[in-house]
């Protein structure tokens, strides 16, 4: 049993764009317990996803059969290996990953919004803020310097949204 939220839209400027977010509110969802039998209820929390920029739609082809964005999936996984690369030294062994659900490429192809935070480490490894911070600030260097191709639909440049999240694990 389901029972479908309300969303709530809000406009975010970043980087001298306005992009629009919408954020479905948590739904509650029934479930039967598979050990009790027992009915139970669970909260089912959604991301933010940006929908608009600057009051133009973003398309997003959740398949990614579209060729372009396939290239800028391929492009932005390249980038992501790349950055691993080049900061392997500096990590201890343990498990990471960069997440990027919402990276949004504007109709002349350059990534014009995405989440500060896309490195992660898993729990059982310990690193500084400062070096959080100086990975996250790599990262979002790196992907603001990719050219994308701008997606054309119907003759039209269009922005669009890409997800990506790549892991990597160290060993010791």
């Amino acid at each position: 049993m389901l029972f479908a939220s309300q969303t709530d839209t809000f406009k975010v400027s970043h980087n001298g764009n306005i992009v629009e977010i919408t954020q479905q509110r948590a739904d509650t969802i029934a479930i039967i317990n598979g050990q009790t039998y027992k009915q139970e209820q669970q909260v089912v929390k959604h991301p933010p996803v940006p929908i608009s920029l600057n009051g133009t739609a973003i398309y997003f082809d959740k398949e990614a059969k579209n060729f372009i964005i396939k290239a800028a999936q391929t492009q932005l996984q390249d980038c992501i290996r790349t950055i691993f690369k080049d900061i392997k030294d500096e990590l201890p062994a343990g498990s990471y990953s960069c997440e990027i659900p919402d990276l949004v490429i504007d109709a002349e192809g350059k990534a014009v919004y995405f989440s500060n935070s896309v490195f992660y480490a898993s729990k059982e490894v310990l690193l500084s803020d400062k070096l959080f911070q100086s990975i996250n600030k790599q990262f979002a260097k790196a992907i603001n310097e990719i050219e994308f191709i701008p997606l054309t639909i119907d003759g039209e440049k269009v922005p669009f949204r890409i997800d990506m999240s790549a892991d990597m694990r160290l060993a010791q």
